[in-house]
This record gives C-alpha cells, structure tokens and sequence, in this order.
C-alpha cells in the first residue's frame, strides 16, 4: 500500500492476522504477529476476511479487545484486523493548549518549564556518564537565597511521623545487587499548628545494615542514634585528634586516638599532649565560680556533689568539699584552713606560731651507755620542733655495774631546755628513802636518766646494779629541739 509522505508506523497501525477454525467467531488476544488485539471503539478498526473487508454489520466491536463475527468462519479462513491508534494535533503540542505524548521524546535543545512537571509513576533521568547530571542556575542577582530545591509533601490528611522527602544514593553491589548506600531522610515530628516540628536523619551503610550516622530535632542533635560502634573525630589544624570519642570503648579523648590506653578507671575522658604541656582550664567571671564537682548521682541537684573543688574568684580562695560538705580552704595569702583542725599558714613566712612544717613518726632502738640489756624498742612521733618518746626497757643482765644509769639513742637533739618525763618502773632496788624515780632529759643532748628522789627533794643519779633480770623500765617524755 503506498502513503503520501512517510508511512504509518505501528504506533499509529497495527495489524493482527488470525487463521479460523470451523465456525470461530471471536478473535482476541496475540495475532499472528505477536501482538495483542487492542483497539479504542469500532471507528478506529477494519476486518477483513480473506482479503474482502467486512462491512461494519458483519461483526461487533465493542469490547476494545475482541472482534466477534456476525457469521462463523469457515476453517482456514484468514481474519485479519486493523486497528488504528488515536493521532490528533495534540501530539504537536501547541503553545496554547499543550498535549500528551504516548512515546519517547528526544529534546537536542532547551526544555522551558514555567508551570509545573507532574508524573502519577515517578520519574527517571538517564544519563550516560559522571558529569554534572542535573543543574539548577538561578540568574537572580538579588541577595535570596538560590537556587532551590523543594520537597513538598502535599497532603490532606498531614500527621505525625509522615515522611516529608528522602534522598537515597544507591549503586550495585557485587552481586548485581541494587543498594542503598546512604540516604537522607526527613519527616514530621509534630504536625500541629503552632507547635510543628521536623526531623531529618542521615544514614550510611555499615555491615549491610543502613544505620542512623546523625539526627536531628526539635530537641537535639544525635550522632550514631543506631548505636553502632562508630568513632567520632575532628581535626584541627595541626592535631588529627583534635576531639576523639572512642565509640567502641565509651572514652573521649582530646589530642588522642586512644583514651581508653589510658588507666581504666580514669579513660572515660583523657587530655593528651606527649609533645608539650597538657592541661584543661575553666574560665568563670570574676565574681563567678569554677567548680570541679565529683558525683555519685543518687540524691539529685547539688547533693549529688559528694566531692567537690571550687575556686572562687571574688575572694581568690579554693575550697574541697567532702561528703558534701566543705572541710577545707585554701585563702588567697595561702593560708590552709580546715574547718575543723588548725588554721595553717598564718601569714606568708614559714616562720608563724601555727604553721606546721613537719609531721613524722618512727622507732629507735635505745642505747644504754653500759650494762647488758635484751630487749630495748622505742618510738617516737615529731609535730614541727615537738618530739613525744616512748621507751621500754626489760630483760636485764645480772651483776651490772654501779655505772649511772644513762640511755641515749634519742633520735632527736633537746633544743637546751631541761624536760623531764614520766616512767614505770617494776622490780627495781631503789636506795632507802627514796621512793620516787624521775625521768630527766638532758638539754643539748640525745640521753635521759633516772634519778631516786627522796622527801627532802635530794636525788641521787641511779645505777645499773640498781636493775636485774626482772625489772622492767618504760618511760615517755616530750621535749622540743632546736
């Protein structure tokens, strides 16, 4: 058949042959050619049997499917059926009134959109390469903001938690698998008037699983919302490490990749710098407070401070709580004063009445200046110049001397002042008419006596012959050195 100008395709013609049995009257579905008999009405299909076209009461096409013949066919008998697509100007699309294309359009040259794209299926740009596949250009020269992109959730029924647009990247796994790598998300929190709120999630794959990387609220900001064990860092310009939390090992480190390393009970935070000083500072106001504030959270609000260290700046004085309670402050001309002990530091020299500079306590062994002596110990306890001594002395040898009885060994030089101290004393012969013993330092030195004391005051030094194998000799006294 010739045309006038371009032939009909088969988008505008179709043909379905089909070949009858004995009788047939209804002929449908895939013809001879492969395609499925589809027509609009009776006005837009011709039958023809055996080559001789039916007239239009010879059949019924009504069904848009099927043609059903007036008579039946005889078997071998050739039907075949035209069906014509609908084409109109429409396809041009006019300025005026638009139009619908049924198949592809290709455009060499500019799409102008000024109204709006709508698609009931979706949509899907193709390209075939990595180059800058979709570009918006504004020409506004005007300081808004643009170019644009918009989500727009055109709902009639808006409620909580509906989804207001999602961005999904995805590519092909190994397997030939589609993925979705990463994706952003966002929906609504409160859809009430006055009060809205929003949430927008952005994700990445991990372990074949999407997980939450960072949300964000009406309320917050989270990282790592899917609790995955997942590190957190940030650079500076000379630390990699600037901030690192340690997602694996619940640690945060400033200057360190590896502040769990770090003592157990103390890697929860850890400030590092191998290279220099390290250190942390808290700036307050001038009348303000920093505070260091240890917790065992149980009570709530302040009592949860059951240790705590401030520096307050108005009076340039730190003070330590314990127990939730201050027990101690340091004043600003460093004074230390317990709250419940002796005020330290009095002034600025270490020279003041009531500065306690040494504390220590310690055992001797005593040295008797003569005679045999088993078992000798003695302690002492110094409190700045002040010295207390604690001496026993037993498990004495027979026959000693007449020697004076005279120990040394003391670990501390008498500061010139006599003192004299108290003494028991147990199986010792002591000269008739003295019953009293006194225990007496001597100034300068690191030796004590016992002197016989009688009622007219008259004292005589004792001996060693004065102490056998069962007497038994303790005495304390206290005295100051230089």
């Amino acid at each position: 058949m010739a045309y006038i100008g371009v032939s009909p395709s088969n988008g505008v013609r179709k043909k379905h042959t089909y070949t009858a049995t004995a009788s047939q009257t209804s002929f449908s579905g895939a013809g001879a050619e492969g395609i499925t008999l589809a027509y609009r009405d009776s006005n837009y299909v011709d039958v023809y049997q055996n080559g001789v076209k039916l007239a239009d009461e010879d059949y019924t096409a009504t069904s848009g499917t099927a043609i059903v013949l007036a008579q039946g066919a005889s078997a071998d008998d050739i039907v075949e059926i035209i069906a014509f697509d609908v084409f109109s100007v429409a396809d041009t699309v006019s300025k005026a009134d638009g139009g619908t294309f049924d198949g592809n359009v290709t455009m060499a040259g500019t799409l102008q959109v000024d109204g709006a794209i709508t698609s009931s299926v979706g949509a899907t740009i193709t390209v075939a390469d990595n180059s800058d596949n979709l570009t918006l250009t504004s020409t506004d020269a005007d300081a808004t903001s643009g170019p644009n992109l918009r989500f727009y959730r055109n709902s009639a029924s808006p409620a909580d938690n509906d989804g207001t647009g999602q961005i999904q990247f995805e590519a092909n796994n190994d397997a030939g698998e589609v993925v979705v790598f990463n994706d952003i998300q966002s929906k609504i929190t409160d859809a009430s008037d006055g009060t809205e709120d929003g949430t927008a999630r952005f994700r990445n794959m991990v372990g074949g699983t999407l997980r939450d990387y960072m949300l964000t609220n009406g309320t917050e900001t989270v990282f790592n919302d899917g609790s995955v064990d997942l590190d957190f860092r940030v650079e500076s310009n000379g630390n990699a490490n600037m901030l690192f939390v340690d997602g694996g090992n619940n640690a945060v480190g400033i200057g360190t990749a590896t502040p769990a390393s770090s003592w157990a009970s103390a890697n929860n935070f850890v400030i590092s710098d191998t290279s220099s000083d390290g250190g942390m500072t808290i700036i307050s106001g001038t009348s303000g407070n920093g505070n260091i504030m240890f917790s065992d959270a149980t009570a709530g609000a302040f009592s949860d401070a059951r240790g705590l260290i401030s520096y307050l700046h108005a009076s340039d004085a730190m003070r330590f709580h314990t127990a939730n309670t201050e027990h101690m402050k340091i004043h600003s001309n460093g004074v230390v004063a317990p709250l419940n002990g002796i005020a330290l530091g009095v002034g600025t020299a270490n020279t003041a009445s009531n500065v306690l500079d040494d504390y220590e306590e310690g055992s001797f062994t005593p040295a008797p200046s003569s005679g045999a002596i088993a078992n000798k110990t003695g302690k002492y306890i110094k409190v700045g110049n002040l010295v207390h001594i604690t001496m026993e002395l037993s498990n004495f040898s027979g026959g000693q001397s007449s020697a004076n009885f005279q120990v040394g060994g003391i670990p501390f030089t008498n500061n010139g002042d006599e003192s004299v101290g108290s003494n028991y004393v147990d199986n010792v012969n002591t000269g008739t008419g003295f019953p009293n013993i006194t225990t007496y330092v001597y100034p300068n030195n690191t030796i004590f006596r016992l002197f016989e004391q009688g009622d007219d005051n008259a004292h005589n030094v004792m001996t060693y012959n004065a102490f056998d194998t069962s007497s038994k000799v303790v005495v304390s006294f206290t005295y100051e050195i230089a």
